[in-house]
């Protein structure tokens, strides 16, 4: 870390084991804060991320990534809400996120999560973010959710206990970058962080019914911080720390900002965090798999469904006459008719013109047929079976030439309006 650092914006990896990674581990700043020297010790100047000594000894499958973003305030006070500035900060993490592990053909690896102050706010925003993008062109960005097994907070604000206690830490600590700034800071992007305040609650109350998927670690700090005038806590343990069921909590004896640079791997702060990480990696792979096979099922299921409300709203056109040999005693062939929709329906160039005969082409019958859903099951049905007669089906030079061609002319027309209702039938499928 001898050479001058500049910050980076976006993702950028720090560690990666020898060994095929088991977790990607992402680390998120704060507010005024720096993808690296927010979790550098400034009196050993190593990063507790990366450094041989720390993470890398303890976590030997982890690739390590931080994600860099614009957090300064002098950049963040502006006309656009602070609630649009957050979403577009979780947007661009799930982004580039996707972008870093799909290149890596990474797409179902674990994630943990470390957060420090806002950084928290940021991710939460995010993972509600990731859930809700299940549309068929944009269900990629669902993944960062889907993988998503453990969150570390440090210091990050859920709650005020007291909105003109949080708010007075919020403008002390910003004031430290920006002396001059300080009576600006309200109009800025920490009027999130206060307490009740719209934009901190929209995105409380859209990542609570999300939180018992994940495994949760709060820390907090245990000193207060010099404000050069006055010691304070930045963030109070209640708002810190709150206590849910089903996850960690655990303080840090240092202050809001020291909390995430840990000076050496002996400090108990440290160790805790460790032995939280190590295991959240031995138990993310085996639960994110199980996870992502019912996401695959629930997702398949619900594009079935989406296609079948699309078909309710078309209307039958074209009836079809089906020969079916039928199994009784005497043999006879019985003809069926049954009414498909219209192909021109669904944007095909050419409707199929009606009547087609086609003998030999067994559908199970289960009486009448009222719905068009049912109908179109029986398409699949058809479709296959049409399939499997032109692969049995004899050379030309074996039959006569009329009789080929009026086969052929038939057949083929009955396949190509099967084939396209059936593509846009397993559209959904197709796309997964």
């Amino acid at each position: 870390m001898g050479k001058e650092h500049q910050q980076v914006f976006g993702i950028k990896e720090l560690y990666r084991p020898t060994q095929e990674p088991e977790v990607d581990i992402v680390a998120v700043h704060g507010l005024n804060g720096d993808n690296i020297k927010s979790w550098t010790s400034k009196a050993k100047d190593s990063c507790w991320l990366n450094h041989p000594n720390f993470l890398p000894k303890y976590i030997n499958r982890g690739r390590v990534l931080t994600w860099g973003y614009n957090a300064n305030i002098s950049t963040l006070m502006g006309k656009t809400t602070s609630s649009d500035r957050i979403l577009q900060h979780a947007q661009t993490l799930i982004a580039e996120l996707h972008a870093d592990r799909d290149l890596e053909d990474a797409n179902e690896r674990p994630i943990i999560f470390l957060c420090h102050s806002m950084g928290g706010i940021v991710v939460k925003r995010a993972l509600a973010y990731s859930a809700s993008r299940s549309a068929a062109n944009i269900s990629h960005l669902q993944s960062i959710y889907n993988c998503t097994f453990a969150i570390l907070f440090f210091g990050t604000p859920h709650n005020g206990s007291s909105k003109a206690r949080l708010l007075s830490s919020l403008t002390k600590i910003a004031s430290l970058a920006l002396p001059n700034a300080a009576g600006q800071i309200e109009s800025g992007l920490v009027n999130a962080l206060k307490e009740e305040s719209e934009t901190l609650q929209d995105i409380t109350d859209q990542f609570s019914p999300l939180i018992s998927r994940f495994r949760i670690f709060f820390f907090w700090e245990q000193e207060k911080m010099d404000l050069k005038y006055t010691k304070d806590y930045i963030v109070e343990e209640s708002s810190a720390a709150p206590i849910l069921d089903n996850t960690e909590r655990c303080g840090i004896a240092a202050d809001h900002r020291e909390m995430i640079r840990f000076d050496n791997s002996t400090s108990q702060g440290f160790r805790t965090v460790m032995a939280a990480l190590r295991r959240y990696t031995r138990e993310a792979p085996q639960v994110i798999g199980t996870r992502l096979n019912i996401a695959a099922e629930m997702l398949s299921a619900s594009r079935q469904n989406e296609a079948m409300e699309l078909m309710k709203t078309v209307q039958p056109s074209v009836t079809y006459h089906i020969s079916r040999h039928d199994t009784s005693d005497n043999g006879a062939a019985t003809q069926h008719s049954t009414t498909y929709p219209d192909v021109s329906t669904f944007g095909a160039l050419m409707p199929m013109e009606p009547p087609l005969h086609r003998e030999g082409l067994l559908l199970e019958d289960s009486g009448r047929r009222d719905s068009f859903l049912e109908d179109f099951q029986c398409c699949a049905i058809l479709k296959t079976e049409v399939d499997k007669k032109a692969e049995d089906r004899p050379s030309d030079k074996d039959t006569d030439g009329a009789d080929s061609a009026m086969k052929d002319e038939s057949e083929d027309g009955l396949r190509v309006g099967l084939n396209r209702r059936w593509n846009r039938w397993n559209w959904g499928r197709s796309r997964e």
